[in-house]
């Protein structure tokens, strides 16, 4: 659950991985493009933090575990700090972006998900 790690993850994520993660879970069809905006106007990096988690918790269970899935690909010191292994039933990121993104065509997946190339 993320609640449960609310504090820890709002307190350790850089401005860099929020960001980052911002605009992947945005990608992904789980953020508006409202939520976007209010978490990247966010000036303070703990309201950065606090604003995409909480929008996140909104969202439900699923968007949670694609956010932790973000989260051990953008900071993966800080999702083991959390105990998050590669092995837990979290819905894939890489499936999801897939499946939810709206794009005209898209390469197929590097090893790299962070990196998606798009072609129109």
């Amino acid at each position: 659950d993320l609640r449960r790690h609310y504090y820890t993850i709002s307190t350790s994520m850089s401005a860099a991985v929020v960001e980052q993660i911002t605009y992947l879970l945005y990608s992904a069809r789980i953020l508006t493009q409202h939520e976007l905006n209010v978490v990247v106007s966010r000036t303070e990096m703990l309201s950065k933090a606090s604003e995409l988690l909480s929008a996140v918790i909104r969202k439900g269970q699923k968007a949670c575990g694609i956010f932790l899935q973000a989260l051990k690909t953008c900071d993966p010191h800080l999702s083991e700090q959390l105990g998050l292994q590669p092995g837990n039933n979290l819905v894939s990121f890489r499936d999801t972006v897939r499946k939810r993104a709206l794009w005209p065509t898209q390469s197929a997946p590097t090893s790299d998900p962070r990196t998606l190339t798009l072609s129109y």
